[in-house]
């Protein structure tokens, strides 16, 4: 599966936690490792994610949140890892964001990548590598450009701030969130495409619901958006305690 740096968007000054900014909590996704002459001399560096208290009035003990993936990684991965396979078998493969954009937009100029590569521009401008989207010594897949898809696969658009699994019956799983669909706070396009993706898309569906979330790119280093918060309840199972739902 391609796309594992689930610390990506913590490039972004807008989701760092503290957050200087005035926004919402549920921003503040991201602890900043500062500069360390020993560890990280050319600069700080994003940490992992900030999880707080999932909000509500349910029964104890406190829920933690994570980054819940609305439609999950292993959809997502249906398409994105076969791109950036036939990426790494070039052989010339592109070594610069720029030429990887090239050849992604030409190769797929649906899917929206103009947004993803522009966006990580932005991230590289706030002090990002550029090697950490396009990384030309990367002797696998993840490690060549990783980075780059996992702006698409951990998209603050497509994360909900929920509780983990064991507290919603192992709900979601595998499968696309639909319990929380119908409470996220979005736009029309992107609610949209949540409302379009079947529960077992095919490849067209995963294509244009991934070129939905990238459009959305286009935004998120003046406006930040995702990581959806909202309020849990108790949500009585039988044999079950402590289960939670949205409220």
């Amino acid at each position: 599966m391609v796309g594992n740096y689930e610390q990506v968007h913590g490039w972004n000054p807008f989701f760092r936690e503290p957050g200087p900014n005035g926004l919402p909590q549920r921003f503040h996704s991201f602890k900043w490792v500062p500069a360390s002459p020993a560890i990280f001399p050319a600069g700080g560096r994003p940490a992992n994610f900030n999880n707080l208290a999932v909000p509500g009035n349910y029964t104890d003990p406190v829920a933690v949140d994570h980054q819940g993936h609305i439609v999950p990684q292993n959809i997502l991965d249906q398409v994105l890892d076969p791109i950036a396979t036939q990426v790494f078998n070039q052989a010339q493969r592109p070594t610069t964001l720029a030429a990887l954009n090239g050849f992604l937009n030409a190769a797929y100029p649906d899917l929206g990548f103009q947004h993803v590569t522009a966006y990580a521009n932005h991230l590289v401008a706030n002090g990002a590598p550029a090697t950490v989207f396009v990384d030309p010594a990367g002797n696998d897949i993840e490690k060549y450009v990783g980075g780059y898809f996992s702006i698409i696969m951990w998209n603050p658009v497509n994360i909900c701030r929920a509780p983990a699994d064991r507290r919603r019956n192992e709900a979601p799983g595998n499968e696309i969130d639909f319990q929380v669909i119908p409470r996220l706070s979005i736009g029309a396009r992107l609610e949209a495409a949540f409302r379009a993706i079947p529960p077992n898309p095919g490849i067209p569906n995963i294509n244009a619901f991934i070129a939905a979330i990238n459009a959305e790119l286009h935004d998120l280093h003046t406006t930040p958006a995702g990581y959806y918060q909202f309020p849990w309840k108790d949500e009585p199972i039988e044999h079950h305690e402590r289960i939670l739902a949205p409220a």
